[in-house]
């Protein structure tokens, strides 16, 4: 983590530049800033949480919201061909960051493709313990 002290005292009004969330239980990991947000989705996995729309699963799918002109996230920018570059540049924040915080980096594939890398990193892995 990162100390508060800075923005508690008014010495600062800004913690970090972006905000990484990983909903692995879901398949989702997402990047934001103060503008835009982009939301990673494997859509391999049905979702027990409630919000299960019994839609078939979509596979891979990226959500780019530009939060300054759309506060509520009612329109996907990600198949923008005007925002190609900032999809490329937000995926490759999210594959970085996913593997400098994974716990199994050994694990990763080892690949330029950040998409492969996002497919991977998302995945949920359970610790299995065998009794003996």
């Amino acid at each position: 983590g990162r100390s508060l002290a800075a923005l508690a005292t008014g010495k600062t009004d800004r913690h970090r530049q972006r905000i990484y969330v990983e909903y692995a239980y879901n398949d989702e990991v997402m990047v934001r800033d103060d503008r835009w947000k982009l939301v990673f989705i494997r859509g391999k996995r049905r979702r027990d949480d409630g919000y299960d729309t019994k839609l078939p699963l979509p596979g891979r799918t990226l959500k780019l919201y530009d939060l300054k002109n759309d506060p509520d996230e009612m329109h996907n920018l990600a198949g923008d061909p005007e925002q190609k570059k900032r999809v490329a540049r937000y995926v490759g924040l999210l594959s970085c960051f996913l593997k400098r915080t994974s716990r199994q980096p050994e694990l990763i594939p080892k690949t330029d493709d950040p998409m492969v890398v996002l497919d991977h990193c998302v995945q949920p892995r359970y610790l299995v313990v065998k009794k003996k």
